[in-house]
């Protein structure tokens, strides 16, 4: 009896240990092409539903993910494995992405907190002062080796693919017999194994141009991967957008910064009205000199 005691009395203080821990990183989200693969705790992702992976959380945990520039912060649920990536801490859902203004940064610095059982999901925008300065990760190097070079006028570029991790957990099952020739294998956060291909092909014709440094422009987003740049692209590209233009500026630590800019326009009067009509669009920018 005592010792049945000893135990419950264990398993509740391993239980209050994680409420209250603090964690800083970074943070992503999942693509849209994830929305109802399976997770690694066995339920679909949903991506109009509050949820996030986690290396070593338990299925079920909710945190509260605070952003650490703008002070926006959305309490998820823990229902899967990741990010495996350098310098990530969580990997949020479609849905609290756009509750931290995630969308258009692709990734941003986070604080994240350990809450109790309560599923009290909601997003709120408040003031939170760390209790020490949150550590600076690591910024991943961008997927292409480039220098510094002038802006470039981008029509077509490549999708964004995912990159291949090992999977947190293993199948349910296990094929009756094993094949004679064994697959390559590929997986994302939140898949199970798959093939290394789906069988479907396309083909991109891609066309770059140096561009004036003349002008003035509007900066609607700036990435550090350009696995992201590609992304946004595609996206402006499909709203129809075509004077899309990017600047690359490399750092001293050898790492780029990328920033996707609308135009050009000759005055900053005409970037300024420009402006104004993306914003009705529900896109956010600024106007920047192209030829600083």
């Amino acid at each position: 009896m005592k010792s049945l005691m000893y135990l419950c009395l264990l398993l509740c203080f391993m239980g209050q240990t994680a409420i209250g821990q603090t964690e800083y990183g970074m943070a992503s989200y999942y693509g849209d092409k994830l929305h109802g693969n399976k997770t690694a705790s066995g339920e679909a992702y949903d991506m109009n539903k509050l949820t996030a992976a986690h290396k070593t959380l338990p299925f079920g945990t909710n945190v509260r993910v605070t952003r650490l520039d703008n002070r926006k912060s959305v309490v998820v649920r823990i229902n899967d494995r990741g990010p495996f990536v350098k310098g990530r801490v969580i990997d949020v859902s479609k849905k609290a992405a756009t509750e931290l203004d995630l969308m258009t940064v692709g990734t941003a610095r986070v604080k994240v907190s350990v809450l109790d059982g309560s599923n009290d999901q909601g997003s709120i925008t408040e003031v939170i002062e760390p209790s020490k300065p949150a550590p600076k990760p690591e910024t991943p190097s961008p997927t292409v080796n480039t220098s510094p070079v002038k802006e470039s006028t981008t029509t077509v570029v490549k999708k964004e693919s995912k990159p291949a991790v090992k999977p947190a957990t293993k199948p349910a099952t296990k094929p009756a017999t094993k094949p004679a020739v064994k697959p390559a294998l590929t997986t994302s956060v939140a898949n199970p194994i798959k093939p290394a291909y789906s069988g479907k092909s396309e083909l991109y014709k891609v066309q770059m141009q140096k561009h004036e440094k003349a002008g003035f422009g509007v900066q609607v987003a700036s990435f550090t991967s350009f696995d992201n740049v590609t992304k946004k692209i595609e996206e402006l590209q499909a709203k129809w957008f075509k004077n899309i233009l990017v600047s690359m500026m490399e750092k001293t630590n050898g790492t780029v910064d990328y920033k996707i800019i609308l135009g050009p326009f000759p005055d900053q009067k005409t970037a300024t009205a420009y402006k104004g009509s993306l914003t009705k669009k529900g896109i956010k920018g600024f106007v920047v000199n192209l030829g600083q």
